[in-house]
């Protein structure tokens, strides 16, 4: 039997009364009368023509259909099914219990389905698990089920789509990304000798004696600054590459923040972006109070913003051209603002400027996280 919701209830209105032959509310003949006769095959005809409709799409459709009771037993299942289970026709399903077709490690899902469909009242559940067929092979498939009502108590009316393929795709992009993340931790770690060696050089040059012989003491502090320079640039390389290689450590865990003056840290920053600024004839200034702003941040992480904030604006702004930074608090909140004059953003970049790997050209502007935010007009 097809098991389907009931189309005929107390409340039908039978034809006769629609077209007006039969006053309503006028009682019938007797089934035993010709007149009731009459009726009451027309009620079975409407009856068997709406189940011979579920029937074909039930049996029909290209994904498995099965309908299953509140110990998951199967009652009914189509061919789509029988099929995708490695069986010859679904009278070998009927009776079984799905979670019988449940890989080892999967068994949790159908007890899940079980438990929110006819425990907690859900009207529908969705899942992907694993099944095994007879032969022991396995399959991935997406499993949609919806409650309804049945003389014999509720039952559920599922679907089963088979997503295997998928599923190997998404485990083929996992590999890529495990294989790409050694890659780049490796790479990373041999990168921490050639910065040691120039950590080294910078020592060297600090004691050589051409340095120390400078006359000039305004000469001899220029070096020492652009070797100080140097170091921090190392400094930072260094916590960078130390990111990289716990990189899965980082993402378990939250990092730890420290109270920040904001505007001696963006000035001690901002230091190195002066000297390329002032190689492109670009005009480099912090704005901030004179009240410090503090905040509690990640150093490293913060200044890597900056960073790219500023390179960006330092790569497309003219030379002649300005860069701002501001610093101010705002109804409580921090507000840091890079702008440049430079040439924008395009309107339809501007949604995707802080995607991963996307470098639309234009004026940044971002706030303390988790918000941020870019802006981009060339006539300012």
């Amino acid at each position: 039997m097809i098991y389907v919701l009931p189309l005929i209830h107390p409340g039908f209105v039978r034809p006769q009364e629609e077209a007006g032959q039969v006053p309503a509310g006028k009682k019938y003949p007797p089934a035993g009368a010709e007149g009731g006769r009459d009726e009451q095959k027309a009620v079975d005809e409407r009856y068997q023509r709406s189940q011979d409709r579920f029937r074909t799409v039930f049996e029909n459709s290209p994904m498995g259909q099965k309908i299953i009771d509140p110990d998951l037993c199967i009652r009914q299942a189509n061919q789509a099914l029988a099929t995708m289970l490695g069986l010859k026709g679904p009278k070998q399903l009927v009776g079984r219990r799905i979670i019988d077709f449940a890989h080892p490690d999967f068994v949790q899902d159908w007890e899940q389905l079980q438990e929110q469909l006819w425990a907690h009242r859900k009207p529908s559940f969705v899942l992907e698990t694993c099944l095994v067929r007879p032969d022991k092979s396995s399959f991935w498939c997406r499993v949609t089920s919806v409650l309804f009502p049945d003389e014999e108590g509720e039952l559920g009316y599922t679907t089963l789509e088979d997503i295997t393929k998928r599923k190997e795709l998404e485990l083929a992009n996992q590999h890529l990304y495990a294989t790409q993340e050694t890659i780049l931790q490796l790479a990373a770690h041999d990168l921490k000798a050639p910065l040691a060696n120039i950590l080294m050089i910078v020592t060297m040059l600090r004691g050589n004696a051409g340095v120390l012989s400078i006359d000039s003491a305004k000469a001899r502090q220029d070096v020492e600054e652009l070797l100080a320079l140097a170091e921090q640039a190392c400094g930072q390389a260094n916590a960078l590459l130390r990111d990289v290689l716990f990189l899965g450590q980082l993402e378990a865990t939250r990092a730890t923040k420290h109270r920040t003056n904001l505007g001696a840290f963006l000035d001690k920053r901002m230091a190195v972006f002066r000297l390329s600024a002032q190689e492109k004839s670009i005009h480099l200034r912090l704005e901030r109070p004179k009240t410090p702003i503090h905040a509690n941040i990640h150093a490293d992480k913060f200044g890597r913003i900056l960073d790219n904030l500023l390179s960006n604006a330092l790569n497309f702004t003219p030379a002649g051209g300005k860069i701002r930074v501001g610093l101010r608090q705002l109804k409580g909140r921090v507000r840091l603002v890079v702008h440049d004059t430079g040439l924008g953003i395009p309107k339809a970049l501007q949604p995707h400027v802080f995607d991963k790997f996307t470098s639309p050209r234009g004026r940044a502007c971002t706030a303390t996280p988790p918000r941020a935010w870019a802006c981009s007009s060339p006539s300012r």
